[in-house]
């Protein structure tokens, strides 16, 4: 038979183990929940692109250049037809002239930015053997004024049409000329000595 000092005894016992059935149950839990939180911010998957990327492309080609054909100055209905022979003519008179369109096909996938420059260069070095010159920029057929050689806007598949005109204006005064209408062969000039037009695309955003 136990006395009421062994049956304290049991009791304290009888707690004891309850607690560390408790604490032992908590620390399961904890376990638990530990790796419950490492398993999420470890876990990982792959995800497929399937998708393919290009860089886009800043870039023209001479669609069409044309040949020097006559023309007169003002675009009159009157012609002598002159020709030219091995890229020279003889004889011009006031009026006559030469003309040449470069067409210049945009083939690039990125909008850009086309900037033309000497033309003021070509016609300053015509002008200073006495002749004339005028040139003529327009993008899909419409005139783009002199003030934008400089920069204007080109999509993809957009034509940049170029026309060169020299020749002799019917303002030039008479006392340039001899007596039979053609110039001295000092005030001559080569139109494939002339310096060229330079056109330049820069893509824009």
């Amino acid at each position: 038979m136990f006395n009421h000092k062994q049956q304290k005894s049991e009791g304290n016992a009888k707690r004891k183990s309850n607690r560390y059935s408790i604490l032992m149950l908590a620390l399961i839990f904890i376990g638990f929940a530990t790796y419950g939180t490492y398993a999420y911010f470890t876990d990982s998957t792959s995800i497929r692109t399937d998708i393919e990327l290009t860089a886009g492309t800043v870039s023209f080609d001479t669609k069409n250049v044309g040949d020097w054909q006559y023309v007169t100055w003002d675009n009159s209905s009157t012609s002598r037809n002159l020709s030219l022979v091995n890229k020279s003519a003889n004889n011009l008179q006031p009026g006559d002239a030469f003309q040449k369109t470069v067409t210049i096909h945009y083939s690039g996938s990125l909008r850009a930015k086309i900037s033309i420059k000497d033309i003021d260069t070509l016609i300053q070095d015509v002008q200073k053997v006495k002749y004339d010159a005028a040139v003529v920029v327009k993008l899909n057929g419409s005139l783009i004024n002199p003030d934008q050689y400089a920069g204007f806007d080109v999509q993809q598949n957009e034509e940049i049409e170029i026309t060169i005109k020299i020749g002799l204006s019917p303002k030039n005064e008479p006392e340039k000329f001899n007596e039979d209408g053609s110039r001295n062969k000092s005030n001559g000039l080569s139109l494939n000595q002339l310096n060229p037009i330079t056109v330049t695309a820069v893509q824009t955003n």
